[in-house]
Protein backbone atom coordinates (compact mmCIF):
# COMPACT_ATOMS: atom_id res chain seq x y z
CA UNK A 1 0.00 0.00 0.00
CA UNK A 2 1.39 3.40 -0.98
CA UNK A 3 1.07 6.03 1.74
CA UNK A 4 -0.93 9.18 1.07
CA UNK A 5 2.28 11.09 1.78
CA UNK A 6 3.86 9.46 -1.27
CA UNK A 7 1.10 10.17 -3.79
CA UNK A 8 -0.76 13.24 -4.98
CA UNK A 9 -4.14 12.41 -3.48
CA UNK A 10 -5.83 11.03 -0.40
CA UNK A 11 -8.52 8.37 -0.70
CA UNK A 12 -11.18 8.16 2.03
CA UNK A 13 -13.90 5.52 2.12
CA UNK A 14 -16.88 5.46 4.47
CA UNK A 15 -18.55 2.07 4.78
CA UNK A 16 -21.63 1.01 6.71
CA UNK A 17 -20.53 -2.58 7.21
CA UNK A 18 -23.63 -3.70 9.15
CA UNK A 19 -21.33 -5.99 11.12
CA UNK A 20 -17.63 -6.15 10.24
CA UNK A 21 -17.43 -9.94 10.55
CA UNK A 22 -20.34 -10.32 8.12
CA UNK A 23 -18.77 -7.81 5.72
CA UNK A 24 -15.52 -9.81 5.70
CA UNK A 25 -17.42 -13.06 5.16
CA UNK A 26 -19.04 -11.38 2.15
CA UNK A 27 -15.77 -10.29 0.52
CA UNK A 28 -14.87 -6.93 2.05
CA UNK A 29 -11.15 -7.76 2.11
CA UNK A 30 -11.15 -8.43 -1.63
CA UNK A 31 -13.13 -5.23 -2.24
CA UNK A 32 -10.86 -3.10 -0.06
CA UNK A 33 -7.41 -4.22 -1.22
CA UNK A 34 -7.32 -2.82 -4.79
CA UNK A 35 -8.90 0.52 -3.79
CA UNK A 36 -5.77 1.84 -2.02
CA UNK A 37 -7.81 3.53 0.69
CA UNK A 38 -5.81 5.81 3.01
CA UNK A 39 -8.54 6.43 5.58
CA UNK A 40 -11.37 3.98 6.14
CA UNK A 41 -14.39 5.06 8.21
CA UNK A 42 -16.59 2.22 9.43
CA UNK A 43 -20.11 2.39 10.80
CA UNK A 44 -22.12 -0.38 12.48
CA UNK A 45 -18.96 -2.35 13.24
CA UNK A 46 -20.62 -4.73 15.78
CA UNK A 47 -17.35 -6.42 16.73
CA UNK A 48 -15.00 -6.19 19.69
CA UNK A 49 -11.75 -4.30 19.23
CA UNK A 50 -9.62 -7.46 18.99
CA UNK A 51 -11.73 -8.73 16.07
CA UNK A 52 -11.58 -5.36 14.28
CA UNK A 53 -7.78 -5.41 14.49
CA UNK A 54 -7.59 -9.04 13.41
CA UNK A 55 -9.84 -8.55 10.37
CA UNK A 56 -8.24 -5.33 9.14
CA UNK A 57 -4.77 -6.75 9.69
CA UNK A 58 -1.40 -5.06 9.68
CA UNK A 59 -0.79 -1.70 8.07
CA UNK A 60 -3.68 0.13 9.71
CA UNK A 61 -3.79 2.54 12.64
CA UNK A 62 -7.18 1.81 14.18
CA UNK A 63 -9.35 4.06 16.33
CA UNK A 64 -12.40 2.07 17.40
CA UNK A 65 -15.31 3.19 19.57
CA UNK A 66 -16.73 -0.12 20.69
CA UNK A 67 -20.21 0.12 22.14
CA UNK A 68 -20.39 -1.00 25.76
CA UNK A 69 -23.98 -2.22 25.41
CA UNK A 70 -24.26 -5.70 23.90
CA UNK A 71 -25.70 -5.64 20.39
CA UNK A 72 -24.84 -1.99 19.71
CA UNK A 73 -22.92 -1.08 16.62
CA UNK A 74 -19.72 0.94 17.18
CA UNK A 75 -17.70 3.02 14.73
CA UNK A 76 -14.06 3.07 13.69
CA UNK A 77 -11.47 4.98 11.69
CA UNK A 78 -8.60 3.01 10.19
CA UNK A 79 -5.78 4.91 8.55
CA UNK A 80 -2.53 4.08 6.78
CA UNK A 81 -0.79 7.04 8.44
CA UNK A 82 -0.76 7.51 12.19
CA UNK A 83 -3.15 10.26 13.31
CA UNK A 84 -1.74 13.36 14.98
CA UNK A 85 -4.49 13.24 17.61
CA UNK A 86 -7.63 11.24 18.30
CA UNK A 87 -10.82 11.76 20.29
CA UNK A 88 -13.55 9.40 21.36
CA UNK A 89 -16.74 11.33 22.10
CA UNK A 90 -17.85 14.93 21.95
CA UNK A 91 -18.02 15.90 25.61
CA UNK A 92 -21.21 14.14 26.66
CA UNK A 93 -20.39 11.04 28.74
CA UNK A 94 -22.95 9.05 26.76
CA UNK A 95 -20.77 9.20 23.65
CA UNK A 96 -17.69 7.86 25.46
CA UNK A 97 -19.21 4.36 25.74
CA UNK A 98 -21.98 4.30 23.11
CA UNK A 99 -19.78 3.45 20.12
CA UNK A 100 -21.05 6.44 18.16
CA UNK A 101 -18.23 8.96 17.77
CA UNK A 102 -14.51 8.97 16.95
CA UNK A 103 -12.35 11.75 15.51
CA UNK A 104 -8.82 11.77 14.18
CA UNK A 105 -6.55 14.59 13.00
CA UNK A 106 -4.13 14.00 10.14
CA UNK A 107 -1.35 16.05 8.62
CA UNK A 108 -2.14 17.34 5.15
CA UNK A 109 0.33 18.00 2.35
CA UNK A 110 0.44 20.37 -0.59
CA UNK A 111 0.48 19.17 -4.23
CA UNK A 112 4.24 18.52 -4.03
CA UNK A 113 3.83 16.31 -0.97
CA UNK A 114 5.29 18.81 1.49
CA UNK A 115 3.45 18.65 4.82
CA UNK A 116 1.54 21.84 5.67
CA UNK A 117 1.93 23.33 9.12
Amino acid sequence: MISALKKDHLRIASVNVNGLRAAYKNGMAAWLEPREVDILCLQEVRAPDAIVRQLLGDGWHILHAEAEAKGRAGVAIASREEPLATRNGIGDDYFATAGRWVEADFRVADAEGTPRS
